[in-house]
């Protein structure tokens, strides 16, 4: 018996039904049944670039990993394969030259007491090519780290690591900062001013130059991580201390 195993969307005048036995597509206008493709364990799709054709991710492993394919409005691969994505999607930003994708892998970290091994999620950010499916990053700097921001801009995507450093890559996989950004950890705010990128994070804050990915002021504010912040109510006075 078919059952529904993703979410389903409404995607260009459809309901597209993730199942057990694929991916179905039924004609809002008709309830009729338009077709029905081998893909199976759906997890969710998404419009694509034009509204009509659509990303649909699907999980393997038992959800440990997943895969990216690509399907016309008439139920057919445009890919000639789907592309496995390290670890599973976080965060993805559909742009006019592909699929951004951040996603999180788990990575073993040192054994902790009684030999139990600690394990730390580490992000991969991907670029899929809109008309192969091609990763167009294979080959550009990994992130080392968490990722905790990510922009999708004109020229490219602006991402932020939680352990500390900002960087720029075109859609090309090209860096667009001479180098990477070194800041503090953990960082609060990314924001757009009208004199650049300011960053806060524990350690320090700055206004960068989106272009050179250069600091604007001559160095940032540093202060020192506050370890808690409380307050309390003095009554008799009237104030919080």
């Amino acid at each position: 018996q078919d059952m529904m195993v993703g979410r389903p969307a409404i995607i260009d005048g459809g309901i597209i039904i993730p199942s057990s036995k694929g991916l179905t597509r039924i004609d809002m206008a008709t309830g009729n049944e338009s077709w029905t493709m081998k893909l199976k364990n759906v997890a969710f799709v998404e419009p694509a670039e034009d509204g009509k054709s659509m990303y649909a991710f699907v999980s393997l492993n038992q959800g440990k990993n997943q895969e990216v394919h690509k399907v016309s409005t008439s139920g057919t691969a445009m890919w000639a394969d789907g592309n496995k994505v390290k670890g599973t999607v976080s965060n993805f930003q559909i742009t006019p030259k592909g699929l951004a994708i951040v996603s999180e892998v788990a990575d073993s970290g040192k054994s902790g007491l009684g030999g139990m091994i600690a394990a730390k999620a580490q992000s991969n950010i991907s670029f899929l090519s809109a008309s192969t499916g091609e990763d167009l990053w294979e080959k550009a700097p990994k992130t080392k780290g968490h990722v905790q921001h990510f922009y999708v801009m004109d020229d490219g995507i602006l991402f932020g690591i939680a352990e500390g450093g900002i960087n720029k890559i075109s859609f090309e996989g090209q860096t667009l900062f001479k180098k990477p950004l070194n800041t503090g950890e953990n960082i609060h705010t990314m924001a757009l001013t009208p004199q650049g990128l300011i960053y806060i994070t524990d350690e320090d804050a700055n206004i960068i130059n989106l272009d050179t990915g250069e600091s604007i002021w001559n160095k940032p504010i540093k202060y020192k991580r506050a370890k808690a912040v409380a307050s309390t109510y003095d009554a008799a006075h009237k104030r919080y201390l």
